[in-house]
């Protein structure tokens, strides 16, 4: 029996390959704004609630931003696609008695708009959103938020974070919960020597975690 109750997942890059859509949609709002931005640029950002990255990227009006990248990322939905092994992982986690949710930046609007292009969205039904709290990730709140909602009598300590991002990492760790790094998903040149895990692929996640 494995020492997790609960493994929660970040969605963007962790369950979805969404980096190449979203960077690209992102980098079409912002030239029509008359700025002009690296892929490098986004990517370090992936992981913020999207008006923050927008500040970052220097736009005039984020919320605006923000707006138009909702309008306009169905134009590259074609770039999006689940991870392989995504929908294995968490059936041998379930299968073994954790249970799951997803915490993610996404606003809930979005996601479920967006839900169409998530397989893993029909076996997942417990999801935080950026609506959910007034702080994000790297801040703790969010993933509280998730034991709060959805999970009471589940610890911190009984609970994995999975994620691609450095935010994730500190949102765990805030929390006071072990992280993993998505590999599959994550930035390789990223430092995540405090994380408790790195994983390369979802099942290798599903049976180490399970042994434990």
């Amino acid at each position: 029996m494995s020492k997790y109750k609960l493994v929660l997942f970040d969605l963007d890059n962790t369950l979805m390959e969404t980096a190449p859509a979203g960077v690209a949609t992102l980098q079409m709002v912002l030239a029509d704004e008359g700025i002009v931005v690296t892929k490098q640029q986004i990517r370090k950002l992936l992981g913020l609630p999207g008006v923050q990255m927008a500040e970052h990227l220097g736009a005039p009006d984020p919320v605006t931003t923000v707006k138009n990248f909702n309008e306009r990322i169905g134009e590259n939905s074609n770039l999006m696609k689940e991870f392989n092994g995504v929908n294995e992982m968490i059936q041998k986690l379930q299968k073994n008695d954790l249970q799951v949710g997803i915490v993610t930046s996404k606003m809930k609007v979005v996601y479920q708009k967006q839900s169409e292009f998530y397989p893993f969205s029909k076996i997942i039904d417990k999801v935080v959103y950026q609506d959910d709290t007034k702080k994000h990730k790297p801040n703790a709140d969010p993933l509280l938020f998730a034991l709060d909602k959805y999970f009471k009598g589940i610890s911190s300590e009984q609970t994995l974070y999975v994620g691609d991002a450095l935010y994730d990492m500190k949102s765990a760790h805030a929390a006071n919960m072990d992280f993993a790094n998505a590999g599959w998903g994550a930035i390789p040149s990223d430092d995540f020597s405090e994380a408790e895990f790195v994983f390369k692929q979802p099942i290798e996640l599903a049976n180490t975690i399970t042994e434990l």
